[in-house]
């Protein structure tokens, strides 16, 4: 399903001309913001060679830390996650051994260098993209888009019954999609290159 598309089936269903095309893209935007709260899929999964500068990693979109590494063989080191408050409790210089989340990744003791950082994005937004557009999870899982904006537009038209309905179908179907991934796919970074890389599916 491309970008288009998914705007005329969300036209289609609500048979008005009350919402321009902002307003619609203004549904989507929202529905993939409930899609990156929720989504744990091999589809918005990235393993990327990022570097911290001054203790701080900035992924793109990050929604949730799956593992963070850094090293190899022997000296391979995962770090663990902390709460905030307990960051002074491991000094200030050395090796990076946890880290906490604001919007970014906070690594302690703070340092500088490069990170194995596997997480997951919220979905890249569609809104001003051309009408071709398309993101892995739209292919994969197109209904999770049309229920999650079709639940959004009937928020936005007081229609509270309709909003339920297709909150159950995209939180139903949210529920089956999370639980095929964990179930097909295994966490295998594709290469640790520092280019961006998607995981595989295991076999």
């Amino acid at each position: 399903m491309t970008f288009l598309e998914l705007r005329t089936v969300i036209e289609e269903y609500l048979s008005t001309d009350d919402f321009t095309q902002t307003q619609i893209e203004g549904f989507i935007t929202r529905a993939e913001q409930r899609i990156g709260r929720d989504a744990r899929l091999i589809e918005n999964l990235i393993t990327a060679t990022l570097t911290a500068v001054a203790g701080v990693i900035t992924p793109t979109r990050l929604a949730e830390v799956h593992s963070i590494s850094s090293g190899a063989g022997n000296t391979l080191r995962f770090l663990k996650p902390v709460d905030r408050r307990e960051a002074n409790r491991y000094g200030t210089s050395g090796d990076s051994v946890v880290y906490y989340i604001t919007e970014e990744i906070n690594v302690i003791p703070s340092s500088d260098g490069d990170f194995d950082v596997t997480y997951w994005e919220f979905p890249e937004p569609l809104a001003g993209d051309v009408d071709g557009a398309t993101r892995p999870i739209l292919t994969r899982y197109e209904s999770l888009y049309i229920d999650a904006s079709l639940a959004e537009a009937s928020i936005r038209l007081r229609d509270y019954d309709a909003a339920s309905w297709f909150t159950a179908r995209y939180e139903s179907a949210m529920q089956t999609a999370n639980k095929q991934a964990r179930r097909i796919y295994r966490p295998y970074p594709v290469t640790r290159s520092g280019t961006t890389s998607r995981l595989v599916r295991a076999t």
